[in-house]
């Protein structure tokens, strides 16, 4: 059977967001118990679900409330969470940029600048060209280099939609059996290293995607002495 990379792609992309979800679902279900052990939450919840639990529903409808708590419910979740994580996560990265030599230096290094430089001979404008157009380019010329790129690109989002939600949950779950101040140390501490690594990978990913340029525009880049490269 044929392998169809688009529709796999789309649906990791969907299955990350909803891994995403679970975890913004723990958080809340974890701040909704507070200092409540599990019995006592279970008691709790079951006194709360008791006149639900005492209608009659069909089949039909019992089947959408299933989808509707486990898999629509985690997904809106990570949708109405997501600009609040990337925001933050894009703060990060600015910070990053300004503190961190290696970052600091990373729009003018010798990949991008280049990347840039064989996208704009290739398309004979001078115009500046941002990862959209350039994912764009290498699609026209390698669908399924592109569909891989795509997937990369997929799972470094996923990594920095999951930094904060992940470092919420050891936060909360710290501070269940170990003082606030250490709570908030094991909470920042997984916030930095889990953005550090998300920085890390989309760093990798941006080198990825302009080798793969270059590569695909420098048999139409002229070399120097006006022969094809």
């Amino acid at each position: 059977m044929e392998r169809e990379p688009a529709r796999i792609s789309s649906l990791q992309a969907y299955a990350f967001e909803y891994a995403t979800g679970v975890l913004w679902a723990m958080v809340l279900v974890i701040l909704f118990a507070g200092n409540r052990n599990v019995s006592t939450l279970l008691r709790d919840a079951s006194a709360a679900l008791a006149p639900v639990a005492a209608l009659k529903f069909s089949d039909t409808l019992t089947a959408f409330l299933i989808v509707v708590a486990g898999v629509v419910l985690p997904y809106a979740l990570a949708m109405a969470f997501r600009p609040i994580s990337l925001r933050l996560m894009n703060g990060l990265l600015y910070l990053g940029r300004r503190i961190i030599p290696s970052q600091r230096r990373h729009i003018k290094r010798d990949l991008h600048v280049l990347s840039i430089q064989h996208l704009q001979t290739a398309l004979r404008i001078t115009s500046d060209i941002d990862y959209p157009e350039l994912l764009a380019f290498i699609a026209a010329h390698d669908y399924a280099a592109a569909e891989n790129i795509e997937s990369l690109f997929n799972e470094v989002v996923f990594r920095a939609a999951t930094v904060v939600p992940s470092a919420l949950l050891f936060t909360l779950v710290a501070y269940r059996v170990l003082p606030i101040y250490l709570s908030l140390a094991i909470g920042v501490t997984a916030l930095l290293s889990g953005a550090a690594y998300a920085i890390q990978e989309l760093s990798r990913w941006r080198d990825r995607a302009e080798a793969l340029a270059i590569l695909l525009t420098s048999s139409e880049v002229p070399a120097e002495n006006g022969q094809p490269r």
